[in-house]
């Protein structure tokens, strides 16, 4: 269920992607692995957080997603919601309690 297609990326990531929510939902009851992300280190909470689609970000979290998890470049789902100006994704994530909050030395200005 969880095999990635192309590039690690997995039915549960492009429907969190494209804000399907019943998909999303389908899929994890059939066993889909929510943390289990693209070969870029992309999880389907990170881009569902990154495309603002927020009520699959709940069902994501609703299944255990690690909301800490991070892409290869360190960045985390609270952090693409913040760099996009997704406010209500972002009081979601930060609802699930305590988190890491983490920055990528590649996103800094110098």
């Amino acid at each position: 269920m969880s095999q990635g297609i192309h590039h690690g990326v997995t039915a549960l990531y492009v429907a969190s992607q494209e804000g399907h929510c019943e998909v999303a939902e389908v899929l994890l009851a059939n066993r889909a692995d929510v943390n289990q992300a693209a070969d870029d280190g992309v999880a389907p909470l990170y881009i569902a957080s990154k495309k603002s689609h927020c009520a699959v970000v709940k069902v994501l979290l609703a299944n255990r997603a690690d909301v800490n998890q991070a892409a290869d470049t360190d960045t985390t789902a609270l952090y693409m919601a913040s760099h996009n100006g997704h406010c209500g994704v972002a009081e979601v994530l930060l609802a699930t309690g305590p988190m890491l909050i983490r920055h990528a030395v590649a996103w800094r200005v110098t």
